[in-house]
């Protein structure tokens, strides 16, 4: 996404703030960057000390794995495939 988009989008999804710093000087943008960065960090602190997420996740994280150790048996048996038929003149090679 290109700056362009990347600001409508802020536009669209948060008219009141950007209303606001549209009018700001610039030395208001810097002191509210700094001000929105360490609520940002704020945020960070908090979802990284919230227990219960962090037993979410381990939990999601434990009962995806089979589903993700066969995706990656499957892709790595693909490529084993693809490369075999193209060592076999079986496959023009990037036709996979």
């Amino acid at each position: 996404m290109n700056n362009q988009n990347k600001m409508e989008k802020v536009q669209r999804e948060h008219p009141d703030f950007c209303a606001e710093v549209d009018r700001m000087q610039k030395e208001e943008i810097k002191a509210r960057t700094i001000a929105l960065a360490r609520h940002s960090k704020e945020i960070d602190d908090s979802q990284e000390a919230d227990e219960e997420l962090k037993a979410v996740r381990e939990q999601l994280s434990e009962m995806s794995a089979p589903y993700r150790d066969a995706k990656k048996a499957v892709k790595a048996k693909l490529g084993y495939l693809v490369q075999l038929l193209e060592d076999k003149g079986g496959v023009p090679n990037g036709e996979a």
